[in-house]
């Protein structure tokens, strides 16, 4: 079997998982989708999806092909924007952290540590299965150009399972738009770093700022809807860029 219908079968694995997991969350444990508490029944399939994430990568990839590969630090420019803005958000998330931390019950510092480890997990399962198997999965047969656009649809249709978590369906198809953009910078990303780490670890810092946030009452995702001209900023000048 080629590495293309290998990446394909992974992906709808992984999204299968994942729409399990938020009918479960949503449905068995009566939480819905952007609640801090849905990593208490998310995390557990989360572990399942890194798991399988990791097998798939190493049996049929190998971790340099899959996105670790050594790192272009002549193309990091290309990622500064994001560092850049993220690293605004934690500005005011610390800020308002220590404003909040004499103040945490027992119980909100167990949810920070959940949504701490969940996220962790979903922006590296995640980076994996979409940067780095899906993207070199279709590299094997097909073009730079439409291997990213497919690492961009694919990473979309995955977030339309969040409507079996309680998600309203037009929040859902915002959301689908919002993802589409994001792959599609993150895909060129990919391939000008030659790694996938920083996104990794955007992806991570992102995801638990998010759901963080409404534990200690921060106003840090306030700015968090500007990434929307964020990805327009980049994704532009980086498909420009590869053309050339």
């Amino acid at each position: 079997m080629n590495l293309r219908n290998i990446s394909l079968i992974t992906t709808f694995l992984y999204i299968a998982i994942m729409g399990i997991g938020m009918y479960v969350m949503h449905y068995v444990f009566g939480y819905s989708y952007g609640q801090p508490e849905m990593v208490y029944v998310i995390s557990f399939f989360e572990v399942g999806m890194t798991a399988l994430s990791l097998y798939i990568a190493k049996r049929y990839f190998g971790w340099k092909l899959v996105g670790f590969g050594k790192f272009r630090l002549n193309e990091l420019w290309w990622f500064l924007p994001y560092l850049l803005f993220v690293g605004a958000i934690l500005f005011v998330f610390q800020e308002d952290f220590v404003k909040s931390v004499d103040d945490l019950s027992s119980k909100q510092w167990g949810l920070l540590a959940s949504v701490t480890f969940c996220t962790f997990l979903v922006g590296f399962s995640e980076e994996l299965v979409f940067r780095g198997i899906i993207l070199k999965g279709f590299l094997e047969k097909h073009g730079v150009f439409f291997s990213m656009l497919m690492s961009a649809v694919l990473f979309s249709l995955l977030h339309s399972v969040n409507v079996f978590g309680g998600m309203p369906f037009i929040v859902m198809l915002v959301q689908l738009i919002m993802t589409f953009l994001l792959g599609m910078v993150f895909a060129p990303l990919a391939i000008k770093l030659n790694n996938i780490t920083p996104l990794i670890l955007f992806h991570f810092i992102w995801d638990m700022l998010l759901f963080s946030s409404p534990i200690i009452g921060s106003s840090a995702t306030g700015i968090a809807g500007f990434i929307l001209f964020l990805h327009i900023a980049v994704g532009i000048p980086i498909w420009i860029s590869l053309r050339k």
